[in-house]
């Protein structure tokens, strides 16, 4: 009787353990880059289960893991404390305009950029140099 009684408090302990486990937050980076002198417009939209799209209709599948990391790396550089529009009164004349959201869970930042914008944190251009990085990983075609 004892054997049984212990077998049915372990399964039900097992059972409330299994209940209380939450599942990691849902993550999806949206990455804009446009302008330049040839007039680039890009979009990706990167999800934490590793899928990639663009807005001309290809899609990507990466390693979950490296999604991981790249948020993580985003988040390490302070992305969610960043705010609004790094932009310069000038935006003239073959920049680059770069559009980043990242939405994680319940959290949510967009911030808006240009190259060599001198209003703009050092750590918001390594976060694009590291998306930059990313998306070069992906094969040419799909």
């Amino acid at each position: 009787m004892k054997k049984v009684t212990l077998v049915g408090i372990l399964f039900v302990w097992l059972l409330l353990a299994a209940c209380n486990q939450t599942e990691p937050a849902t993550t999806t980076i949206t990455y804009q880059r446009s302008g330049g002198f040839a007039g680039v417009m890009e979009e990706y939209t990167i999800q934490s289960d590793g899928t990639v799209a663009t807005k001309d209709g290809r899609t990507f599948q990466v390693e979950a893991a490296q999604v991981a990391q790249l948020v993580e790396d985003i988040e390490a550089l302070g992305f969610f404390d960043l705010t609004g529009d790094y932009l310069p009164d000038d935006t003239c004349c073959d920049r680059f305009e770069y559009i980043l959201t990242v939405t994680k869970g319940d959290q949510s930042n967009t911030v808006m950029t240009v190259d060599a914008a001198e209003e703009a944190p050092a750590e918001l251009f390594q976060i694009i140099d590291k998306v930059n990085a990313f998306i070069a990983t992906l094969p040419a075609s799909s």
